[in-house]
């Protein structure tokens, strides 16, 4: 109903006035959970001032025009281990751009980047950055996969270091049952394998 909400929003009117029919199914790339709306204020007010039922189609490559790119980020990653490979520490910093308005997705980069891993002792800060350009929008997993690579990274630096196996120091560090994100939340039952 978000759809709907804000179309009715953007327009004046009450959401009872609105009917939505969704057509499109599959192949979003992110932009059906991003909650904002491009096209559908246009089609309602045009109706509108002609009096007739309005239908806007576009190409693929129109979508991905018309919506908005994805947000242009800078993360730091900061990350403490012992001698024996065990991650204690770790203080990031995610900066994502939004676009004209507010609302990127550095929410979904705070929540993914260490997710897999116990860390003991966390600080992460998201920082949603307003530009003078066009309206950010989502695609693939948006937020997570920037944040995901630049943790990843600085993990395969500190593997380098210390001479240990990548996927050794994942393991010894991978979340369990209990472990409590750095978000908040605490994982219920995982399985690995």
């Amino acid at each position: 109903f978000a759809l709907r909400d804000h179309t009715a929003a953007i327009l004046g009117v009450n959401v009872s006035r609105l009917k939505i029919v969704p057509m499109e199914i599959g192949g979003g790339f992110g932009g059906k959970g991003q909650g904002g709306c491009y096209l559908e204020p246009v089609v309602a007010a045009l109706s509108r001032k002609c009096g007739q039922p309005v239908k806007i189609a576009m190409t693929r490559g129109e979508v991905f025009e018309g919506t908005g790119p994805t947000s242009a980020s800078h993360i730091r990653v900061k990350l403490g281990a012992t001698r024996e490979g065990k991650l204690v520490a770790a203080d990031c910093t995610l900066v994502y751009e939004a676009g004209a308005f507010p609302g990127s997705p550095v929410p979904s980069g705070c929540r993914t980047m260490l997710a897999p891993y116990e860390v003991a002792n966390s600080f992460i800060e998201g920082i949603d950055v307003v530009v003078n350009s066009q309206k950010a929008a989502a695609y693939r997993a948006p937020g997570s996969p920037t944040a995901a690579f630049a943790a990843e990274s600085v993990i395969d630096e500190i593997c380098e270091q210390l001479g240990m196996d990548p996927v050794e120091f994942r393991l010894l560090n991978a979340a369990k049952e209990g472990s409590r994100q750095p978000t908040g939340p605490v994982f219920p039952k995982i399985v690995l394998g």
